[in-house]
């Protein structure tokens, strides 16, 4: 999980729009931003890998205000019902839906999500039930803010647990004296 949440942060954007889409996926491999956000872990971006175990887990972040804040969920969620042989099926799959989102002050941000009923649409931002994978963009937070990042889920975790990775990058330096 950690190698995809890296692969799909760092990710150059390609497509005709901003986000992920049905063509393009999370765009372009990029390993020196990935190598970058490894190196910086700690510092400037942070790598977690954790156990989810219920309720709602936090991390306070600051951002940079030079870039934009990426944070990017992802997990190896348990296998799902196999729907019906059928074309392009709807059934739900995802079993651990964990959810993502990003609030600072009354401001939220939620994760891109696609339209399977209209694939060319552009991803907008919402509550996505589908993905294994949830990722954030503030693309123009305001400097030194504190943004808090929340993890919860929405139905049933089997098992009581499940690990995932978190990546976020667009952080402020951690001042020397913190290290």
């Amino acid at each position: 999980a950690t190698l995809k949440g890296l692969v799909i942060a760092t990710a150059d954007e390609a497509g005709p729009s901003f986000g992920p889409d049905y063509k393009f996926g999370w765009g372009v491999l990029n390993t020196a931003n990935a190598a970058t956000v490894i190196a910086e872990n700690g510092v400037t971006t942070q790598i977690h890998e954790e156990t989810y175990s219920g309720g709602t887990e936090t991390f306070a972040v600051t951002a940079s205000g030079s870039e934009p804040i990426v944070a990017t969920l992802v997990w190896t969620a348990p296998a799902g019902n196999v729907p019906a042989a059928s074309l392009d099926p709807t059934d739900p799959a995802l079993v651990n839906d964990l959810d993502l989102r990003i609030t600072s002050g009354t401001d939220i941000f939620s994760p891109f999500k696609l339209s399977p009923s209209n694939p060319s649409a552009a991803a907008t931002t919402g509550i996505n039930h589908a993905d294994n994978v949830e990722k954030i963009v503030i693309q123009n937070p305001i400097p030194d803010q504190t943004y808090t990042l929340e993890i919860s889920h929405t139905g049933i975790i089997d098992g009581g647990q499940q690990n995932y990775s978190l990546i976020i990058t667009g952080l402020a330096p951690i001042p020397l004296n913190d290290l």
